[in-house]
């Protein structure tokens, strides 16, 4: 992670910069411009020599860009300790949030599981109360079968015991017909 640095060009006795210039290229808009420096011209008497004067001048200047260099490295490394202590302190909480995240996800399993257990604990429980159910109806079906046959024979014994006393009537009238006739043949 690069950090954009840029330079006072008032320094270097460049044209500032306009709006365009500085958006870049990250803008959209066209490639960046180059600066443009504003060149004296240098005249013969310029060029043969420097006066001491001015050498003080230009020593002076350059002490005091050497001195603004300085303090531009000192804040780009103060920013740069800044920026690393930041990322180091977010890959921190960045560890514990994964951390947290990962008990969580761990203990969402573990009450997934457990009631997927207990879902299968509760859905066998539910087949052998069907199967106990189903045993049960065809019992309670058996009985009523039994008791129906039995129901079914003992109107048949009853019939039976009925045809029987209707016979046994029938005999005991037979019978006192038969006395009947025979104590009136005993009196003859």
């Amino acid at each position: 992670m690069g950090l954009r640095r840029e330079l006072n060009p008032s320094i270097f006795g460049t044209n500032p910069p306009s709006s365009a210039d500085r958006e870049g290229p990250e803008s959209g808009s066209s490639p960046a411009v180059q600066p443009q420096y504003n060149y004296m011209p240098v005249s013969n008497s310029q060029q043969v020599g420097l006066g001491s004067a001015d050498a003080q001048i230009i020593s002076v200047q350059i002490e005091g860009l050497k001195e603004k260099i300085k303090q531009l490295v000192h804040r780009t490394q103060t920013q740069d300790a800044i920026i690393e202590e930041l990322v180091g302190s977010s890959q921190i909480k960045f560890e514990r949030f994964k951390q947290a995240f990962h008990r969580v996800e761990e203990f969402v399993k573990n009450n997934i599981n457990e009631l997927n257990g207990r879902f299968g604990k509760l859905n066998s429980r539910i087949v052998s109360q069907n199967y106990n159910d189903s045993k049960l109806e065809q019992m309670m079906q058996k009985h009523n079968e039994i008791i129906l046959a039995f129901e079914a024979k003992l109107s048949k014994v009853q019939k039976v015991m009925s045809d029987q006393e209707i016979q046994l009537m029938n005999y005991k009238g037979a019978l006192e017909e038969a006395r009947h006739e025979i104590a009136r043949l005993k009196r003859l």
